[in-house]
């Protein structure tokens, strides 16, 4: 036989269940690419002359002006490049100078003051509208190295000089979009290295002047620690005696 209760409710229990996953770390090399591609836009070399190879760059589409190289190696990544075509033709992607970078494989996990992990940032929901996971963050240390390709010195010299002053003066970090279990998180990283240290790196086609600087920067990492949740009802009575009473 039901009672009528006074008051009732429910609540959400959760449980770690295990299982953890991480954010991929391809989206830091999105965010470090755009980054570099932003300060690309902004480039203003003036109509000296000896400029026009940057003006003809900088007219080029955004995808062809910088470049990922994945594997790290600036020998292979320029071969390949140049044997898509002329790099005079017009409308050619192999057209030079070009900005590409890569990041090295080499990694570390970052801790202090202003980069403490945080436990239970917050909570991801599944399909049913429960919690599946809660947020940890911690903060990883990369390294990229860019490298600056051009036919000339002049080009090449210029376009360092530009990402320097950018880098000392203006640049502080930068912000993407990860996913982790399916679910884009909005993250950010800072640009720790101001004062680029640009060496020259030798090519198989020696016409071509590349120079390289290292740049370090903190990334957040998301994981998530998978959860179990259940749902548990409560009812309150109303409180009656349990033994007989006279009268």
């Amino acid at each position: 036989m039901s009672e009528d209760a006074l008051i009732s409710w429910e609540e959400v229990v959760s449980t770690r269940n295990g299982s953890h996953s991480v954010d991929d770390c391809l989206a830091v090399d999105v965010g470090f690419g755009n980054l570099i591609s932003a300060l690309v836009v902004g480039m203003r070399p003036g109509n000296e002359l000896r400029r026009e190879a940057i003006r003809q760059f900088l007219a080029r589409p955004p995808a062809s002006r910088v470049l990922y190289c994945s594997h790290g190696d600036p020998t292979k990544f320029m071969k390949d490049l140049l044997a898509k075509g002329d790099p005079a033709a017009d409308g050619n992607p192999a057209a030079l100078p070009v900005v590409f970078f890569s990041r090295d494989l080499a990694s570390s996990v970052t801790d202090g003051s202003i980069y403490a992990p945080m436990r239970n940032l917050g909570q991801l929901q599944g399909d049913d509208g429960r919690p599946s996971a809660c947020v940890n963050l911690l903060h990883e240390t990369l390294t990229y190295q860019v490298f600056v390709v051009g036919w000339d010195r002049h080009t090449a010299d210029w376009m360092r000089r530009y990402f320097s002053a950018m880098l000392r003066h203006h640049v502080t970090g930068f912000a993407f979009e990860t996913v982790l279990l399916d679910t884009a998180i909005d993250a950010s990283a800072d640009v720790m290295t101001k004062t680029l240290d640009w060496q020259p790196q030798p090519l198989e086609d020696a016409r071509l002047v590349c120079l390289s600087a290292a740049i370090e920067v903190v990334a957040e990492v998301h994981e998530a620690a998978g959860l179990d949740a259940q749902i548990r009802r409560y009812r309150l009575l109303e409180p009656k005696p349990m033994f007989g009473m006279e009268g």
